[in-house]
């Protein structure tokens, strides 16, 4: 991994970019632009990639569309954050096709949740750039009169989880972890008779005998309210909470 390098913080009037990396949002339009009404109430401007809209099947658009809406933030220095509409299943797609030098020269963070954490995860891996887990603007910005049962709320079996943990171990993905932890866990774990019950059983079993602290919260996740965590940045757990050690934007 690349060393860890930090965007530039928002200040009032400055522009950001509004983007669909993933799902579609066309028929969330009402959520998503009460967002960017509450980003413009937060003394921001507000840019609309050109895909926002648009719906090809299970995305936003084609994949090439939405790697434009990405380059074109990025390229812009008028731009200086990205916010994604919601998560989705096929941010994954879009991992090899995203510009990271472009990005290594255009510092700006990238603000969303769910499978968009993928394109986060590849940002730090590849430029070192410290990006942003956050509600989507058709969650509400984390707002608490945002819908908590919508389609984004994630559902998870025993095996599920301890299928994904068992293939990070098994890949090499958690040597030199420190701690593992999980978000919220309401709807997952249906299978068991409490999610702290299925989150046991399948740490258990996956990890073996790998020494790491595991905790849950939750403040994070599929849920509303939903705190921002900086990914890349330095954290610690001190007395059972996550303590972050650094400031996260320069």
């Amino acid at each position: 991994m690349r060393p860890v390098v930090k965007p530039p913080r928002l200040r009032p009037g400055d522009l950001v970019g509004v983007v669909a990396p993933s799902a579609p949002v066309d028929t969330r339009r009402a959520e998503v632009e009460a967002g960017m009404r509450q980003l413009e109430a937060y003394g921001f401007r507000v840019r609309e990639g050109a895909s926002l809209w648009v719906r090809q099947g299970v995305r936003a658009g084609t994949r090439e569309a939405q790697l434009a809406d990405l380059y074109a933030m990025w390229a812009d220095p008028e731009v200086k954050a990205i916010f994604c509409a919601t998560g989705g299943i096929t941010a994954i797609t879009l991992v090899d096709g995203l510009e990271y030098d472009l990005v290594a020269r255009r510092l700006k963070a990238l603000i969303g949740m769910s499978d968009i954490t993928v394109l986060q995860a590849a940002l730090l891996s590849r430029t070192g750039l410290v990006s942003f887990h956050a509600s989507g603007l058709a969650e509400g910005l984390g707002s608490p009169d945002a819908d908590r049962e919508g389609p984004h709320l994630l559902r998870l079996l025993t095996s599920a989880v301890l299928r994904g943990l068992t293939q990070l171990r098994l890949a090499g993905a958690l040597d030199g972890v420190a701690a593992l932890l999980f978000g919220h866990m309401e709807g997952c774990f249906r299978d068991r008779p409490s999610p702290a019950e299925g989150l046991a059983l399948a740490v258990e079993e996956a990890l073996g005998d790998l020494d790491l602290p595991v905790y849950q919260t939750e403040a994070f996740g599929h849920c509303v309210p939903n705190v921002t965590l900086p990914i890349g940045a330095m954290a610690a757990i001190q007395g059972g909470r996550l303590v972050l050690e650094e400031g996260a934007v320069l």
